[in-house]
């Protein structure tokens, strides 16, 4: 059973069954950063290893979710940084940015640039969760569409995203330290 609710502090909440009662979405702030860069590093390997050697993984990574880069960001306003919890710990989170160009056109719109969560907690509802709280947060903030890129052997998250009514709408190249990989690119009218 997922149900999606408001608690009193307006901090989003789904429960789900199993032993963790509700994830939860929270802004993230400075006291935080270095959890994003424990947890963005850490679900990085383990969701991305087949495409990169040990070392350019972890590099890649390390350079991802600099906690400078982190701390930067969130001081200028550049980017939203959102932690999925439940249990009490961190399961996920989420990074958008404002504004951005979609790649191939002439329209802006948020970025959504990261998404992750413990393959523990997935297939559970939460990501459509997180997904529907970050569609809600774009079109608060009056953006017309919200877009992200997708490595393209990802088909699994292709399909979540084309749940929610993201389309295919270009692809753009990416290239790891041992072989060219490419995304597409996915938009979604708000």
């Amino acid at each position: 059973m997922v149900e999606q609710t408001r608690t009193q502090e307006h901090v989003p909440q789904l429960a789900v069954e199993g032993p963790e009662d509700f994830a939860t979405i929270r802004s993230a702030h400075f006291n935080d950063i270095e959890m994003l860069n424990s947890i963005g590093i850490s679900l990085y390997l383990t969701n991305f290893g087949e495409y990169w050697t040990e070392a350019g993984l972890r590099a890649f990574a390390e350079k991802q979710f600099d906690p400078d880069e982190i701390a930067r960001d969130m001081e200028t306003g550049s980017a939203s940084f959102y932690i999925v919890e439940s249990g009490g710990a961190a399961i996920g989170f989420a990074k958008t940015k404002p504004s951005q160009l979609l790649p191939g056109s002439k329209l802006t719109g948020t970025l959504l640039e990261k998404l992750y969560l413990q393959p523990t907690h997935t297939g559970k509802g939460i990501g459509q969760f997180v997904l529907a709280f970050l569609l809600e947060q774009a079109r608060e903030k009056q953006a017309q569409l919200i877009w992200l890129d997708v490595l393209k052997p990802n088909h699994r998250a292709q399909r979540a995203y084309e749940k929610s009514g993201f389309r295919i709408v270009g692809e753009v190249p990416f290239d790891t330290d041992i072989q060219k990989i490419g995304f597409y690119v996915m938009a979604l009218e708000l």
